[in-house]
């Protein structure tokens, strides 16, 4: 009803005339109805209304909060009693509810329309510190995207919270060509915080050349910023020369930030929310047959199936449109369908690099004869026998990983992948010229490779001392790695070669491990501390050529550990295969 209501009880002596009827408040005590009045309906905005100066006055008191946000404090705003009295000093004596507020107003409009609109600086606490909105942004320009736009950054100061910190406002039609690293180093506001907390977190041996933590962070941060590349690499270089000991990226993997020093991400389409969390590789993932929805829905209609040949003309590496305002990139593909290939446009270049190859190698395979004929013309009995044993479950599916691999070999040789049909024809005629002599000496690997594997599998699972199980179970693994379903393709025909000195080497250890458990198990540790560290740049940055590389000089080192006498591909050890590792690191 707009105004201060209480109960009111009529009682004629004993008798209970009334019990409990409404009535309003100014009747009773004008001056308290108008203080309700005020502090309920303007202070506390219980009030439905229209009055321009409400919605004014309620932005006001955002823009304080998102102040209070920004620079994770609750001391900036004033109190209610302030916002009562600015209120209180202007409003008629007379004026209790809703009905005589609007009357009054009325009048009002006329020569003073402005007279209830509060100011920031009316709710700000004189004492309170300033806030450097520089320092706290609003909008986004320190790298990571592709296009040329502006991504809003939000504010939560809400501890305990997981958007606890800055939100990053991500457009999901650019979120395929969105670096999420330069995020990490969060806006200007936040980094010295941030900066402080990892120099917390490094081991004591290292932190304590780095002492005290908040002066050293501010002289970091006097020499780096976000345009140098990824805060730990870039930090971790500063922090070397400053301390004079050597700190590395990886000594922050198990850094456990407070949620306010991660960042946020909310991807958004058509000013909706379709998704949100603080890892935005991961939604990107996620997203992505959304982000192929947009794209394909906004490109030229290119998609087909059933090639068995290229009859496609000329495919373009990108397509581009126009949605919600950004330029939408497509990247389409060549799919692998088994028995035909495809076309797909698909929502990032990394998808396109990774599948349009196996579809170029599926539609060179169609070309060809079935490799399985060509091997048991071209190979003696006992070499088909063991493709017999292979672990991929069949004799066809032995040979199809052969010449897989023999096609990824010339694809290589070419140049890489195609684009048109003139140049498909002239990998295809590299193809039929080169095909049929490396498949059958690929073949002829696999099979040798296969053989000592079955051997070596027989000697694993034989009855072995108790003390020898660390050991054994190492070696299993190992050779699982090695040898599957599909292990010519995945290793490449140029490391296949080495698989035979490989499992040697396992050959050997097993034969040494009779004379020293001990010795073993100390050049085990180096291996596998190697190989967790290996698996940790891989989890951050994804697997890259150069770390293919890594893995294989650890299959090396295994070598120089267990049976030196075998031999080695170039000089190899456990620091040259860090120094590896941090490179990776780096450039990831």
């Amino acid at each position: 009803r707009g105004t201060a209501q209480v109960v009111e009880r009529v009682h004629l002596r004993a008798l209970t005339l009334v019990d409990g009827r409404a009535v309003n408040l100014d009747r009773v005590d004008r001056s308290l109805a108008r203080e309700l009045f005020i502090l309920h309906a303007l202070v506390r905005g219980e009030w439905d209304t229209h009055h321009r100066f409400v919605e004014h006055n309620r932005a006001r008191i955002d823009e304080v909060r998102d102040m209070e946000d920004r620079a994770r404090r609750r001391d900036i705003l004033v109190d209610e009693n302030v916002v009562f009295d600015f209120y209180d000093r202007r409003i008629p004596d007379d004026v209790s509810d809703t009905r005589r507020f609007d009357r009054w107003w009325l009048d009002q409009l006329g020569s003073r329309p402005e007279m209830l609109d509060l100011s920031v600086d009316d709710l700000v606490e004189p004492d309170a510190p300033s806030v450097d909105v520089d320092a706290f942004p609003s909008r986004w320009d320190g790298g990571g995207l592709t296009a040329s736009i502006e991504v809003p950054i939000d504010y939560e100061f809400d501890p305990g919270n997981a958007r606890d910190g800055a939100i990053f406002e991500i457009p999901v039609a650019v979120l395929n060509r969105t670096d999420p690293a330069p995020f990490d180093w969060l806006v200007p506001g936040l980094r010295l915080e941030l900066v402080t907390a990892m120099i917390r977190g490094l081991p004591k041996p290292v932190r304590r050349h780095l002492v005290p933590a908040p002066d050293r962070a501010s002289e970091a941060l006097d020499r780096i910023d976000p345009s140098m590349g990824p805060i730990r690499e870039v930090l971790a270089d500063a922090l070397t020369q400053m301390a004079g000991t050597e700190v590395v990226p990886r000594l922050w993997d198990d850094l456990d930030l407070p949620d306010h020093l991660r960042p946020w991400f909310r991807v958004v389409s058509d000013g909706e929310v379709v998704a949100e969390g603080p890892d935005l590789a991961d939604l990107e993932r996620k997203l992505r047959a959304h982000v192929r929805s947009t794209v394909v829905s906004s490109t030229p209609d290119i998609e087909c199936d059933g090639l068995t040949d290229w009859t496609i003309g000329a495919l373009p590496k990108t397509v581009e449109s126009t949605v919600d305002g950004f330029v939408v990139h497509g990247y389409p593909s060549l799919i692998d369908a088994d028995d035909s290939v495809g076309v797909r446009i698909l929502a990032s270049r990394e998808q396109q690099r990774a599948l349009h190859w196996n579809g170029l190698r599926r539609l060179l395979a169609l070309q060809l004869p079935r490799p399985a004929r060509l091997l048991q013309r071209r190979l003696d009995a006992r070499t088909m026998l063991a493709f017999a044993t292979a672990p991929h479950g069949s004799v066809s599916a032995a040979c199809a990983d052969a010449r897989d691999a023999v096609l990824d070999e010339i694809i290589l040789a070419e140049g890489g992948p195609v684009w048109d049909e003139d140049t498909f024809r002239a990998l295809l005629r590299a193809v039929q010229d080169r095909h049929d002599e490396r498949l059958v000496a690929v073949a002829a690997t696999m099979a040798e490779v296969v053989s000592r594997a079955g051997r070596l599998s027989d000697r694993l699972v034989a009855p072995a001392p108790v003390e020898w199980s660390a050991a054994l179970d190492d070696m299993t693994s190992q050779l699982t790695r090695l040898v599957f379903s599909g292990f010519a393709v995945a290793t490449g025909t140029e490391q296949l070669e080495h698989l035979p000195r490989y499992l040697e080497a396992v050959d050997v250890r097993l034969d040494k491990l009779r004379e020293s458990v001990r010795s073993d198990a100390d050049r085990m540790a180096v291996i596998q501390r190697l190989e967790s560290e290996h698996a940790g740049v891989v989890a951050q940055v994804g697997l890259t050529a150069a770390l293919d590389g890594v893995r294989w000089q650890i299959e090396e080192l295994r070598v120089q550990q267990f049976a030196q006498q075998l031999g080695t591909v170039g000089t190899v050890s456990a620091q040259r295969i860090r120094r590896a590792l941090d490179r990776s690191r780096r450039a990831g």
